[in-house]
């Protein structure tokens, strides 16, 4: 019941079981399955899951570009604004 089975997952395509309610509500794509606390439940969404096999990339959660978008911004002349302190 991870966030990075519903989110980082989703863009890669990894299949995912969700188990229980944590998740209960999130965006979730194509890739995540819920599954209830049941031994049965539980299996049959593995084996579900496991014969599915890859999922399309989803962008629901983001495109996956954001480090290049914050190295790309990080790498700028960025004006440094300092504090100024003025007596009254």
């Amino acid at each position: 019941n991870s966030s990075v089975g519903i989110r980082e997952c989703s863009f890669m395509g990894v299949p995912v079981v969700n188990i229980g309610n944590r998740q209960l509500g999130r965006m979730k794509a194509d890739n995540v399955k819920d599954s209830l606390w049941d031994t049965n439940a539980i299996f049959d969404a593995i084996q579900g899951q496991i014969k599915h096999g890859f999922y399309q990339s989803s962008s629901i959660y983001g495109d996956g570009k954001s480090g290049e978008r914050i190295a790309e911004l990080l790498s700028k002349d960025l004006k440094i604004f300092t504090k100024r302190f003025v007596d009254l």
